[in-house]
């Protein structure tokens, strides 16, 4: 509430300066307040509000043309690849060289350079192809475009030899050229020693093996040879078997609790002298470690090593249904304790969702909970750990260090200081807050009077999950909850706030010191963090908790009015201020003008119900065949024109047949209720959906372009303003998707396409989910997606959320930036590429001197999955790195593309309007390539028989 309704107002008095002006004297009469710097230490404020703006210096980027001088081509017929045709080609430059290999099937042209405001080093052509997904797509019929089947695609690979912990070393052997960007990319030596190697490794040969299948939810087959004992394990084996999956790095992130649950699910197992447990090649569906006997393991036939009790053996069938990569033989009658991947993800999920869920509903009781946002909320609960204690024990002592907090979830306690009882505490109390603040002793023992079941949190799991001082986040919370909660600042778009809060200063107040004169004019508007403020001689609360002070005059036309009593500190308080000449430069100007602008921001435009157009006019038989653009597994895709009109479709045929064997009936339901969800500028328009008796068909709108992953190919390294513009349309599309409850899960540059125009949108959301809705962000415990650009937690096991998705936007801007994903370039396995991910650091280029750049993409590589949002996409948006970027005119279309794809590239006009005339119908297409697919939709084999009427 602001001071305007509660304050009296003579508007007649002579005009006279604040008392929180910036003219001498601004401190007269006043009592110290006490500002809480960015460590949030107490230090003296011997200025009052508005004594000093906070005014940022902005750097201009600058940038200079690249030299491009004394590029040339040389074809060295006499050098060649062993075991290949090709030759190799040098660009010579300056005496520095470039080596590829081109073969001599491919017309070789000179290579283009560098377009303006990026470094010219290119990414090649070399027998490279998109990385496969590992997920329903493949299963779904997600498209290999014609030209990815018959052409090579261009590659980048920087040697990598390095002592620097975040730095890569010095590029080798080809040359950067001297190009500094205009965003902030310095100029790069000449000579060998700044070389660069920039051919990409060939990541589609031999991947067949990588795709990891999304599971239809059924139990798994057994695919093992083993014969299955009815034995339950003793005390003693049970031991066992809690300390070797405790050693087992797919368990690592599970609790002792949650462990032994999953033991509790094991069964004992055998297999006989001479026979193999498996074979190399084989499905995998269980996890063993051996209890007695030794085995043998062989690849390629060969004896590789042998192993005995102890050892865990196929961990990954946990993870995903990949083949087996070597044969399991006994050498003796062999006994395993075994767990097969349905009972081990599912026993996960009940485990994780369980405790998850109850720790979140306790938490909205406990005040110190109250101003975190939902996904902090959901994070802590994560973290939350049970503990229990018997009658008589202390669970904390007085003098001792104090590190955790406490919520008493059952029980009573008793609380005594210098042995005299001072209170109880019962369940949904807490105590033991101020550890999580500072680092302090304990100020009292607190005693389980019976047994007590408590949830403890540490200081530095909060900290982890939050990411800074708990105390400075605690207030930016606040603050965020006091503008939504005006009616005058709710009316500011995110970003607006945003940029708000990081000009604020936090400082302490004392009871009684005076903020303003009678006569004074506002000129500081405050949000009251604690305490309140109010009038001296009326004693009314003009502010309170969590209200605002300052809004009434914060319009130009209300600046002139002058207070008729003092302004005052009613009791102790943390307030945030801002001058109102930082309030309204943070915004673009004067609050009204600004607030009307608002109505046509894209956040304001995001936030609208979009009613998608009716189609159901569109029939099957109305669409006219032009051309197949691609084949997946399970149908086709196909360019159709609608008849009498010029509008171009993608029709997407999927087997019915095939379907039913995987059994993802389901998810290809998902898929289209996803799809009847979205209506956003920046992904594919998807249209309506069609049955016949032996496929399903999704209609959607036609984007002729390239590619994302093509387009950055063509351009090279990206500049910062390339790489803004493609980033932000991600950012725009995750916002979009994520406010509607939907999780992405495969965010790469091949699931990008870049139109005509040159803007980017988001296409095939075969692997995008509904998560559950409700008071808690919902999770999702399938392992999809591609390897390279997971977030570690999918493959956990212990659920992931919509911050996943932020992670694959830092690979991509690390690849943007860099020209290479930054974890595993070079590696196939997807476990080994989980391994490095898991284990490794983020490195730089040396050539990388965006230090805002660097900082943005450690954000979003954070480990901590809460870390990479920064709070919310506002905070997001306004990250120094998108300094001067104009989200507006992105979601507007008004900003000119970095890349038009040229004419050649894109579907010729002429071709189209021939095939148009011809007038094939895609359903005539369709009929005679059902008539050659040996896999025949049978209803009797469906689990469902009506499962089609969705569609």
């Amino acid at each position: 509430m602001g001071c305007g309704t509660n304050s009296k107002i003579a508007p007649n008095i002579p005009q006279k300066k604040s008392q929180f002006s910036n003219e001498n004297g601004a401190n007269k009469g006043k009592q110290t307040s006490t500002s809480i710097d960015t460590d949030l230490k107490n230090t003296d404020a011997n200025q009052t509000l508005g004594s000093k703006n906070n005014n940022s210096k902005k750097v201009s980027p600058a940038g200079t043309d690249a030299d491009q001088k004394g590029l040339t081509l040389q074809i060295n017929q006499s050098q060649k690849v062993p075991g290949s045709n090709s030759a190799s080609i040098q660009l010579m430059k300056q005496g520095s060289q470039v080596n590829t290999n081109i073969t001599q099937q491919q017309q070789i042209s000179p290579p283009k350079l560098a377009k303006e405001n990026s470094i010219s080093i290119r990414r090649t052509v070399t027998n490279s192809k998109p990385r496969p997904s590992m997920d329903v797509q493949e299963l779904l019929g997600k498209t290999i475009p014609n030209q990815l089947q018959d052409g090579a695609q261009g590659g980048y690979l920087p040697a990598m030899n390095s002592n620097s912990k975040n730095e890569m070393p010095s590029p080798s052997p080809a040359q950067i050229s001297s190009k500094t960007f205009k965003d902030g990319f310095e100029q790069q030596k000449q000579g060998s020693e700044n070389q660069l190697n920039i051919e990409r490794k060939n990541r589609k040969e031999g991947q067949q093996n990588n795709k990891l299948f999304l599971q239809s939810g059924n139990q798994d087959e057994k695919t093992e040879n083993y014969t299955r004992q009815s034995k339950k394990p003793n005390q003693e084996e049970n031991d066992f078997i809690i300390q070797s999956l405790k050693n087992n790095s797919v368990f690592y992130s599970l609790s002792e609790d949650q462990i032994k649950e999953v033991a509790n699910q094991m069964f004992l197992c055998q297999t006989k002298k001479d026979q193999y447990l498996f074979k190399q090649g084989d499905k995998a569906s269980a996890f063993f470690f051996i209890k007695s006997g030794t085995i043998a393991i062989e690849i390629d036939e060969q004896e590789k090593k042998q192993l005995g009790p102890g050892t865990g053996i196929g961990e990954l069938a946990l993870l995903y249904s990949a083949p087996r990569s070597a044969s399991i033989k006994c050498i003796v009658d062999c006994q395993f304790w075994a767990i097969d991947r349905h009972t081990f993800r599912k026993t996960v999920e009940e485990i994780v969702q369980r405790d998850s869920q109850t720790n979140r509903k306790f938490m909205e009781s406990v005040p110190f909970f109250s101003f975190m946002s939902d996904e902090q909320k959901d994070s802590i609960a994560s973290a939350l750990i049970s503990v229990r204690f018997k009658p008589g024990d202390n669970i904390v002592s007085e003098g001792d260090r104090a590190d955790s907090f406490y919520l008493i979830k059952e029980g009573k306690v008793s609380v005594w200081k210098n042995g005299v009882l001072i209170r109880n505490l019962y369940q949904s109390d807490s105590f033991g807050e101020q550890a999580l603040y500072i680092k302090s002793t304990r100020a009292a023992t607190v005693k389980a009077d019976e047994e007590v079941k408590l949830l403890s949190l540490g200081r530095d799991d909060l900290t982890r999950i939050l990411g800074g001082k708990i105390q400075k986040i605690v207030y930016a919370n606040k603050q965020r909850w006091a503008y939504n909660n005006n009616q005058l600042l709710l009316k500011l778009t995110n970003i607006q706030v945003e940029k708000i809060l990081m000009n604020t200063k936090i400082s302490n107040y004392k009871n009684g010191t005076v903020l303003y004169e009678k006569g004074d004019y506002c000129d500081t508007l405050i949000a009251v963090l604690d305490g309140n403020i109010k009038g001296e001689d009326s004693g009314q609360i003009l502010a309170d908790k969590g209200q605002i002070f300052g809004d009434y005059y914060l319009p130009l036309t209300n600046q002139n009015i002058q207070f008729d009593q003092r302004i005052v500190i009613g009791s102790d308080a943390v307030l945030s201020t801002i001058s109102f000449k930082q309030f309204h430069k943070c915004i673009g100007g004067d609050v009204l003008s600004v607030i009307k602008k608002n109505v046509d921001s894209h956040e304001v435009k995001m936030k609208r119900e979009n009613q998608k157009e009716d189609y159901s006019h569109i029939k099957l038989e109305d669409l006219i065949y032009i051309k197949k653009l691609g084949v997946g597994q399970f149908g086709s895709v196909y360019l159709v024109r609608r008849k009498n009109t010029r509008e171009l479709y993608a029709l997407k045929s999927v087997s019915k047949g095939q379907i039913i064997e995987q059994n993802l009936e389901k998810h290809l339901i998902s898929e289209k209720n996803v799809l009847e969800m979205i209506q956003f500028p920046f992904i594919m328009n998807f249209i309506r959906t069609f049955k016949d008796d032996q496929s399903v068909y999704f209609l959607l709108k036609f984007i002729n372009g390239l590619e994302l992953f093509d387009v950055i190919r063509d351009i090279g390294l990206l500049s910062t303003f390339d790489s803004q513009f493609y980033v932000g349309s991600l950012i725009l599309c995750l916002e979009y998707l994520h406010s509607r409850q939907i999780i992405y899960r495969d965010v790469k540059p091949e699931n990008m396409m870049v139109d005509h125009t040159g803007y980017m949108y988001m296409i095939d959301m075969g692997a995008a989910k509904l998560l559950s809705k409700g008071k808690s962000i919902g999770r999702t415990f399938t392992i999809i997606g591609t390897p390279h650009y997971m977030a570690p937690e999918i493959i956990k096991g212990k659920g992931y959320s919509y911050s996943s998705d932020l992670w694959s936007v830092g690979i991509c801007l690390y690849e943007f930036m860099c020209g290479q994903v930054p974890y595993a370039e070079d590696a196939q396995d997807p476990y080994e590429i989980y391994e490095e991910i898991n284990s490794k650091d983020i490195k730089f280029p040396p050539f990388l001197k965006d230090r805002k750049a660097k900082l943005l993409i450690e954000q979003l590589l954070q480990k901590v999955p809460e870390l990479r949002l920064g709070g919310s996409y506002a905070a997001l948006k306004t990250n120094p790195w998108f300094d001067n970027f104009e989200w507006d005119q992105l979601y507007n279309k008004q900003i000119s593309p970095p890349y038009i794809p040229p004419q050649e590239k894109l579907l010729n006009s002429d071709m189209l309007e021939k095939k148009y005339r011809e007038g094939k119908l895609v359903i005539q297409k369709i009929k005679q390539e059902q008539d050659k697919d040996s896999t025949k939709y049978n209803i009797g084999m469906a689990r469902d028989p009506n499962w089609d009427n969705a569609f």
